[in-house]
């Protein structure tokens, strides 16, 4: 089988399609977890807050609390992490393993264990090849005064739409074969690289419209409720003061955009490696394992 853009850009939108109760289910996790996620962002604010009268002029007391929020950001990126590998495994068994249904194909196993992997390996190659180009797009910059800001911009966004295209099967792939694939992936990319790009880049603007969409109803909202927000604020206590009437259908509509979002950004780098590599491509498990 060959490559469609069709296929690829809107592979999101036929799984809502296919599947409408299983993205209303990936909507109420993701809502929940907005709900809990801005519950300990307040509960982190609000203990600062409480703290910071304390701390007054004192650089010690200022680092240990410095140091506690920053031991409580790195305990939420392993979380992040697992959040973010079951979405994905749960769009690609939709995609790559239909018959594996139930609980709306979230699960928490070996296959979310290997995507959290994935993901940290390849973020971290990314960190290391951002920072490598943003030295060099700044010493082009300082080359070419007229010219050197443009030319960052593009080193960095050629730089991360190539990464992008490059390892978008390695999720998908290291799903299917159920085993660790972070490079392996490009062997099936490489003779179809620009076909993909063209592809992520389609579908980068239809998701910019869509959000440009939902900020301007968002904000919408905020500009409504901005004027009791003040007031609402001070008289509540730290816990609750974040949760407005503006921020709570915020949070819903994050919620509904996140279920969207979800499949629409996920399943295209599945579809395109099916189809690349065939209708049983979720099926090379018992071969591969």
């Amino acid at each position: 089988m060959g490559l469609k853009l069709s296929d690829t850009v809107f592979a999101g939108f036929n799984v809502i399609r296919r599947e409408p109760l299983t993205v209303v289910a990936w909507g109420v996790a993701y809502f929940v977890l907005l709900i809990v996620s801005m519950v300990g962002t307040v509960m982190m604010a609000g203990g600062a807050a409480m703290m910071k009268p304390t701390v007054g002029n004192d650089p010690q007391a200022a680092l240990g609390m410095m140091g506690n929020m920053f031991g409580v950001i790195l305990l939420m990126i392993p979380v992040f992490l697992i959040v973010a590998s079951i979405f994905n495994c749960a769009v690609y068994r939709s995609i790559l393993r239909p018959e594996d249904t139930g609980f709306a194909r979230l699960r928490l196993g070996a296959d979310e264990l290997r995507q959290a992997l994935v993901l940290f390996t390849s973020g971290l190659l990314f960190l290391v090849g951002y920072i490598v180009c943003a030295i060099v797009g700044f010493v082009l910059m300082m080359v070419s005064r007229d010219f050197g800001a443009l030319v960052m911009v593009l080193v960095i966004l050629g730089y991360w739409v190539g990464f992008y295209t490059y390892f978008s099967f390695a999720g998908p792939m290291t799903f299917a074969k159920k085993k660790f694939l972070l490079f392996a992936g490009g062997d099936l990319v490489g003779p179809k690289f620009w076909p993909l790009l063209g592809c992520y880049a389609l579908l980068g603007v239809i998701v910019f419209l869509l959000y440009l969409v939902v900020f301007a109803v968002q904000m919408g909202i905020v500009g409504a409720s901005m004027a009791n927000f003040q007031q609402a604020a001070m008289r509540a206590s730290p816990l609750t003061g974040g949760f407005t009437t503006a921020s709570i259908l915020s949070m819903v509509i994050s919620g509904l955009v996140g279920a969207f979002m979800i499949p629409i950004l996920i399943a295209p780098a599945a579809v395109a490696y099916r189809d690349i590599s065939g209708p049983d491509a979720g099926k090379q498990a018992d071969v591969f394992a």
